[in-house]
């Protein structure tokens, strides 16, 4: 496996609809950001993330990936979320989070990570990570044990840029993460073999 080229893991539905075709994500590309307390189960996961996308009017078509600190990304109420809406799960190191700039840093997310943001911090640095000018659309929204943000990079048409279809890595049978991006190895992406 040593030197072999990463294999670009694709969606089957690529396709982000634009406004008037059913969507209200206006050609947005959407990353959502979690955090969690340990255990958190992935009911309580999952409803935060459906209520916040409705609250803001975002298709769950439009997003890309959750992301999350590499320390939460075998906590079971996140991957199971990840496994049952087919988003690829990517986990980034708390120093990586913590350079990142947010609206809302959380000294308990420091003292408990390592990072003053999971949720903004990650959503924000994996859709950068599609390219594009990233922003965030939802700031952190929490219930008990989840805290949840989304941001956004513009769907580009016509040269494929942005388009969403290249998001990360499958492994060849391996069973520890890989670097999502060739590039930018301090990101891990597991999928739905490796869990």
């Amino acid at each position: 496996m040593t030197g072999d080229p990463p294999r670009v893991a694709t969606t089957e539905d690529d396709h982000v609809a634009t406004p008037g075709a059913g969507s209200t994500s206006g050609g947005l590309l959407l990353v959502i950001g979690v955090g969690t307390c340990a255990g958190a189960e992935a009911a309580e996961v999952g409803t935060l993330i459906d209520a916040v996308l409705a609250a803001a009017a975002l298709s769950p078509r439009a997003v890309r990936a959750m992301a999350t600190v590499d320390s939460k990304i075998h906590e079971p109420g996140i991957r199971k979320v990840a496994d049952q809406r087919g988003w690829p799960l990517l986990g980034y190191p708390a120093a990586t989070l913590a350079a990142v700039a947010v609206p809302n840093p959380s000294e308990a997310a420091r003292s408990g990570v390592g990072t003053p943001s999971v949720a903004e911090a990650a959503a924000l640095h994996a859709a950068r990570e599609l390219g594009g000018p990233a922003r965030l659309v939802v700031q952190k929204r929490k219930s008990a044990q989840v805290t949840t943000a989304v941001a956004a990079v513009p769907q580009v048409t016509g040269d494929g840029m942005n388009s969403g279809k290249v998001l990360g890595i499958t492994t060849d049978g391996a069973t520890a993460p890989r670097a999502c991006h060739p590039g930018q190895p301090e990101a891990v992406m597991t999928t739905k073999e490796e869990r």
